[in-house]
């Protein structure tokens, strides 16, 4: 029991971290020169385009990274999504076949 009280408690600090670095991220005021660079990453496709494209171009301003982040966050989030959506088809197929089957 007291393992699992200190696991708790490592959660609840981790997720306090957490919760401050993205308060700190949404606090940070973006000067209008990043405002094309984040607009074209927001615009990109895949992680790996915007990798390539912060790799290629050095910014001084710390809100194009925080646009690349966010947006490689969302891709993920949206491509797990994508996956669940597909297994859940596929699942549904599987047990609607299995239904027929069993009634023939």
């Amino acid at each position: 029991q007291q393992i699992l009280l200190e696991e708790q408690h490592k959660d609840a600090e981790y997720r306090k971290k957490l919760k401050g670095q993205q308060g700190a991220l949404l606090k940070t005021i973006s000067p209008p020169e990043s405002r094309h660079e984040r607009l074209s990453i927001q615009k990109m496709k895949s992680a790996k385009e915007i990798i390539q494209y912060i790799k290629c171009n050095q910014f001084q301003h710390t809100s194009i990274y925080a646009s690349a982040i966010k947006k490689c966050s969302e891709l993920k989030n949206l491509m797990q999504s994508k996956l669940s959506l597909s297994l859940a088809k596929i699942l549904f197929r599987t047990m609607v076949q299995l239904s027929i089957k069993s009634i023939q």
